[in-house]
């Protein structure tokens, strides 16, 4: 009987030995804790009780030793009852430290949560040195530079010199063939100045939007070239028609030059209010004939007004006596896209057209009363059309969002008119 309590004893020993050596090691944690972190200082009582009970049992249990036989067993138990309880509480507080740092944010948070971003993040001081970015962004500038960048003015001075600017942000191909969008913006934190570039992944994107630029460009020349084989006929019709009205026109001259001359030559058997209702008739019909290109002209610009009318677009046209100084084609493109920019991106009811001439050079500067455009956009589709007709003519055009919809462009008067 002896035999089996010596063994219960020295079980029931070493349970308590390993629970207080735990506990030790579990207090002095928390305890810890609690002294470098401010939020857990209001459990420092508990933990501080904790430690030095477990600290002293560790001292006792050591001291007795497990074959102690004036000790009876109910004291193990009793000893074995207190540790548990202690063993319990510490679970409690290491399970409240748990939730305390999950709901804490950390800078390892922080840096976590960066990095799981699917976008490119930097930020950096306001003289250029990076503070932090994200493994995005890293791999990024890696990529694009072949080294490690360690000032944000450096990798920035790459991005103006190898991408293409679009507005206020640049579009950016790497090594390995994707394609970046990037934004530089200054943001001030606690009122200091700080520097924030972010790069997006737009790869996908773009190879559609190039394939649907290429496909639109395609369409456009093969719409250009047949708008050219239709006013080829068309003007060859027009021609042969004028022919044979210039040749009824000469005959009917030379009739009526022909009566004026007999009316000279022989008064008395001329009816002379026949001959001058005849001239008069002729004079007015040559004087007709000179103004018809420039109605016909005329008549396409009326034809956008009405169009853009339609849409909710009222286009003002500021010395329109300079109209006929300006490319024709390109006069009549520029007046369609910008009302259908007007329209679609900025919400406008009113475009207005100023042209400006300086020396042989005109400049046509095209606004709205749309809404200012917050977002970036990138040119395509028809402003990417009209770019190319302006630049086949020989011209220059911008175009940008300021407080609305801004087109402009730059033409040599008549050298450029087809």
């Amino acid at each position: 009987m002896n035999t089996f309590y010596i063994i219960i004893q020295q079980v029931i020993w070493f349970m308590i030995c390993g629970l207080v050596i735990l506990n030790v090691i579990g207090y002095t944690f928390l305890g810890l804790e609690a002294f470098y972190d401010n939020e857990a200082q209001c459990h420092g009582f508990k933990t501080g009780m904790g430690f030095m009970i477990s600290l002293c049992l560790l001292i006792l249990v050591s001291t007795l030793g497990y074959n102690e036989k004036q000790f009876f067993l109910i004291f193990w138990f009793f000893l074995l009852l207190v540790i548990s309880l202690l063993t319990i509480l510490l679970v409690f507080e290491m399970r409240r430290y748990g939730q305390r740092r999950q709901e804490k944010i950390g800078s390892e948070t922080i840096r976590t949560g960066m990095n799981s971003l699917p976008e490119g993040l930097l930020l950096a001081k306001a003289n250029g040195d990076i503070i932090v970015t994200n493994i995005v962004m890293h791999n990024m500038m890696r990529e694009m530079t072949g080294k490690v960048i360690i000032r944000m003015n450096d990798f920035w001075d790459y991005v103006v010199l190898s991408g293409q600017q679009q507005g206020d942000h640049y579009i950016v191909h790497d090594a390995l063939g994707s394609t970046w969008f990037l934004k530089k913006e200054d943001i001030k934190i606690d009122g200091e100045a700080y520097i924030q570039v972010m790069a997006v992944d737009i790869t996908k994107r773009y190879a559609i939007i190039d394939e649907l630029d290429k496909k639109h460009a395609h369409l456009e020349e093969v719409k250009w070239r047949m708008r050219k084989v239709s006013k080829v006929s068309g003007d060859m019709f027009v021609a042969r028609e004028e022919t044979k009205a210039r040749v009824a026109l000469h005959n009917q001259l030379g009739q009526v030059l022909l009566m004026g001359k007999y009316c000279i030559e022989h008064p008395e058997s001329t009816d002379f209010q026949n001959v001058h209702t005849l001239t008069q008739q002729m004079n007015r019909f040559l004087l007709e004939e000179g103004r018809g290109v420039l109605e016909m002209e005329q008549d396409d610009i009326r034809h956008i007004k009405d169009m853009a009318r339609s849409i909710g677009i009222t286009i003002h046209i500021h010395h329109e006596e300079l109209i006929p100084l300006i490319n024709h084609t390109v006069f009549v493109h520029v007046l369609q896209e910008a009302a259908t920019n007007a329209m679609k991106h900025g919400g406008a009811k009113h475009l207005y057209v100023n042209i400006i001439r300086d020396g042989t050079t005109i400049e046509l500067t095209l606004t709205d009363d749309g809404k200012a455009q917050k977002d970036t956009f990138l040119e395509s589709g028809g402003l990417k059309s009209l770019r190319k007709i302006v630049e086949q003519y020989g011209g220059k055009m911008m175009a940008y969002y300021q407080t609305g919809f801004v087109l402009k462009l730059v033409l040599q008067e008549n050298g450029t008119n087809g």
